[in-house]
């Protein structure tokens, strides 16, 4: 067996008699289920819809001093994973910033935002 490979998407047929587990008899009818891998490692900054073009300005740019990220991958290790991947990221146009996880799923950046930024 194999691992399943990120982002990629499966078929998983199951064909009729086919028995699952030895205390289990055969399954009657064939089934079919559509599978993906895990989901690779991204934060999704902008929405999946677009919102209104009023709305548009506020949506999309911040408005305080912190962004909060969706952080569907858990961190092993929180400060180290909070070090790496601060060190990894950069903010354009260059600011100084934080990081913090106010909850497992997660990910806070605190920086100076502005309107321009």
């Amino acid at each position: 067996t194999s691992a399943l490979a990120p982002g990629a998407a499966y078929d998983l047929e199951l064909p009729a008699g086919a028995v699952c587990h030895p205390s289990q008899g055969p399954v009657r009818a064939a089934s079919r289920a559509v599978l993906s891998g895990p989901a690779p490692f991204e934060f999704p900054f902008l929405q999946q819809d677009e919102p209104p073009a009023a709305q548009a300005y506020r949506a999309l740019r911040p408005q305080f001093r912190r962004l909060d990220l969706w952080l569907r991958h858990g961190l092993a290790d929180e400060a180290a994973g909070l070090a790496g991947l601060r060190a990894a990221l950069a903010l354009e146009p260059p600011l100084p910033l934080d990081l913090s996880r106010p909850a497992p799923g997660v990910l806070r950046i605190h920086a100076p935002f502005a309107p321009a930024t």
